[in-house]
């Protein structure tokens, strides 16, 4: 069974939603955010992220979230958030702890259909996967219309809240057809 880190879903999510998911934790960790504020501050240190006027392991959190969306270098796609799962799971910790309301939304949505869910973050990352096409029509059906702000908001807590990585059918059937073929050991 392939497990799916954190990076993997920062780098799934379209650059301006990265953006505005990176604030967000970031104004959470500001309140406080306890381990997961901890972990974020760790892990940018270990990394050296730095901005002008600011010693690499020197930057306060609060002017963090450009630096971890830009890209690595100009030819490349990745960015600190997306590269580095230290990053990347309390990242989406502190984003979970600042979405309250929709969490609580999302829970009560999830209990409804018997669904399995856990408020909190595996360390692991995600066990299993969620194909794009459910993750939409969960969405559609907590009322999130296509392509919002609420509609990325709500796509987001149910990937997180259900632990399965949004994967698009291609590639679904490619990792099945993968694990149908390996041999057991």
């Amino acid at each position: 069974m392939t497990t799916y880190p954190y990076t993997y879903l920062a780098a799934f999510m379209n650059p301006g939603f990265q953006q505005t998911v990176v604030n967000q934790a970031l104004r959470q960790a500001a309140k406080g955010g306890g381990p997961a504020k901890q972990r974020l501050e760790k892990a940018v240190r270990a990394a050296g992220i730095s901005a002008p006027g600011f010693r690499p392991g020197k930057m306060p959190l609060q002017q963090m979230a450009k630096p971890l969306v830009t890209p690595v270098n100009r030819s490349s796609q990745v960015s600190p958030f997306s590269a580095n799962e230290d990053i990347a799971a309390p990242v989406f910790a502190l984003w979970l702890e600042a979405q309250a309301e929709l969490r609580a939304g999302v829970v009560e949505f999830l209990t409804g259909k018997g669904m399995p869910f856990s408020e909190t973050l595996a360390d692991e990352g995600f066990a299993s996967t969620m194909p794009v096409s459910e993750m939409d029509a969960l969405a559609k059906e907590l009322g999130a219309p296509d392509d919002s702000e609420q509609y990325d908001n709500t796509a987001l807590m149910l990937v997180l809240l259900t632990g399965r990585a949004p994967v698009y059918e291609e590639e679904e059937t490619a990792a099945e057809e993968e694990a149908d073929t390996t041999p057991e050991g």
